[in-house]
Order: C-alpha cells, then structure tokens, then sequence
C-alpha cells in the first residue's frame, strides 16, 4: 500500500503542479489501533510556485480529494499550514509528529518539527483535546456502549492532556508512548492495553460496553484537566517573524 500512495502523490503532485514536502499518515493508523477496516488516513504539506504567492487573487489553500478504494487524502498549502501552525492548531502537529512518513522534502520535517515545538500553546493543546474528548460522548456515556473507536480516542485526548500538562511540549502521535507516560494505575493501564488489542481485531464500528475502570478513569481525568488548565500561565503569541523566515525560505528554495 505504500508503493500505491507514493504513486499517487507523484501522480497527484504533477497534475496539480506542486511540491509535496510532508506526507504522512494520521488517524488510527499513526496512533497504532487501526482496525482491519480502518482506511488510510494520508495528509500532506504542499508548495505551489512563486508566482502563486505573489497572485492578487489566491486560489484554493487545501486539496480534498474524494476517499476511493480506503484512501483519503488531504492536503494543505504550506501557507495555510504556518498560519495554522502559529495557532497551535494540534490536527497540524499530529501531521508533524506522525512515526509514518511517505515523502518528505529534505530537511523540511525536521525545521518545520523545531517550528512547531516553539510555537506550541499548551492552553490552547489542553482545550482542544478537552473538547476532542467531549465530542466522542465518552464522557457521558458511563455504563452504556460506545465503540472501540470512540473510546480511544476519548483515551487518547485526555493522556494528551497529561502529556502538555507535565511536558509543555506537543503529544507524541503513538498512543502506546502516551500509555507509559500516564501516572495511571497497572490495572487501568492494562484494561487500555486490552482495548487496544481488541480494536485492531473488530471493525471500526464495533460497540463495546465501557469497562467500570474507564468510567471512573474518564470521570477522573476530565474533572483533573478542567482544573489544571486554568491554573497554566498563558505563553507569548508566537512570533511572526519565525514563520515568514520559514515561509520565504522555502518558497524562494533558499
């Protein structure tokens, strides 16, 4: 399946006449509890030419193509990237940080890593994964089905938040990395494992009834975060200049 999505980015990089500098794989996939049903989940960076930047009138800054045959790709004009970027916008920073990794330009993801990591809010990383776990209705669900996948991701969010809280830095993108990380106990820990291994055996739509331990662990951890967030300092607003160097720098190929 690689070899198939570097053959479409090539294709699709021809015909539209850009240079991918990142292309990766998010979602499921890169978090390391795909199920046998899961699509591929590819997401890239892209560079138009300079005459593109210079134009009064901008075209479209993303790429959306149709999902076919499990493949769903998506990308972003590096200009809309950055602007993302200095907003901590953490779909961005899964990109960035993705252990899968189908093309990248030389020397891109590793500047663009060191951008991100001076960039990041860790408020604004809190809320948003708050907001992430809210959204998969875990949360309110105690006792009741919900799938595999919901579940995860509602697990995931909230060990992100443990990971800003105590490192100020971006979450790492493998969820067993998060896993070790969180001061939970050996029994929560292996009740999550567990549910890990049951998801890459089930299809994605899979309903399982939440186990008493993850209730009590979703209901611990949501009111934990609401509290810490607030008690965070706020941090400078990213420095501007940082990303018009990174932009003009790969714009004008210097």
């Amino acid at each position: 399946m690689k070899e198939k999505i570097n053959q479409l980015l090539s294709q699709l990089a021809a015909e539209q006449g850009i240079t991918i500098l990142l292309a990766v794989e998010s979602g499921s996939r890169a978090w390391g509890f795909a199920s046998p049903d899961s699509d591929f989940d590819v997401r890239f960076i892209y560079l138009r030419t300079l005459e593109y930047y210079l134009s009064v009138y901008s075209g479209e800054d993303n790429i959306d193509l149709p999902e076919k045959n499990d493949l769903d790709l998506v990308g972003w004009d590096l200009k809309k990237a950055l602007f993302l970027l200095g907003k901590s916008n953490c779909t961005l920073l899964d990109w960035i940080g993705s252990p899968i990794v189908y093309q990248s330009e030389k020397y891109f993801h590793s500047e663009i890593e060191e951008l991100a990591l001076s960039m990041f809010q860790p408020i604004t990383g809190i809320y948003h994964y708050l907001n992430l776990a809210k959204k998969t209705g875990v949360s309110t669900n105690s006792g009741l089905g919900a799938s595999l996948k919901r579940q995860l991701y509602c697990l995931r969010s909230l060990m992100a938040c443990h990971w800003i809280y105590q490192s100020k830095t971006p979450p790492p993108v493998p969820f067993r990395l998060l896993v070790d990380f969180c001061p939970y106990s050996k029994v929560e820990k292996q009740v999550i494992i567990d549910l890990v291994e049951k998801k890459k055996r089930s299809v994605e739509s899979t309903d399982n009834p939440l186990h008493p331990v993850l209730a009590n662990l979703v209901a611990r951890e949501f009111d934990l975060h609401q509290h810490r967030v607030k008690s965070l300092p706020s941090k400078p607003g990213p420095n501007t200049s940082d990303i018009d160097t990174f932009f003009q720098k790969w714009v004008l190929n210097e």
